[in-house]
């Protein structure tokens, strides 16, 4: 849908900290579920965020715990999921 935005960055990411902002999201909904996955499908970490006025803006503190590679971030949103690739350096 071309009215929602997201936003991950830096992105490469260094695998410390990741900056997420997810705007226009439904009335009603109050977290988004955010799921980490490796190249090969396997979910390697998640997270649930509050969302605020139709808004998420937070820093995922990553810890370097995920080696270097490409990772899928899945963002859920009520009804709404979105995907986008990181990579992770």
């Amino acid at each position: 849908d071309a009215g929602i935005f997201l936003a991950l960055s830096p992105n490469p990411n260094d695998g410390s900290r990741l900056f997420l902002q997810r705007s226009n999201i439904a009335d009603g909904v109050a977290q988004v579920s955010v799921d980490f996955s490796d190249a090969m499908g396997k979910r390697v970490a998640a997270s649930v965020i509050p969302v605020s006025e139709g808004t998420v803006n937070t820093v995922l503190e990553l810890d370097k715990a995920m080696p270097a590679g490409l990772y899928f971030v899945t963002i859920t949103s009520g009804n709404e999921i979105r995907t986008e690739r990181l990579v992770i350096q």
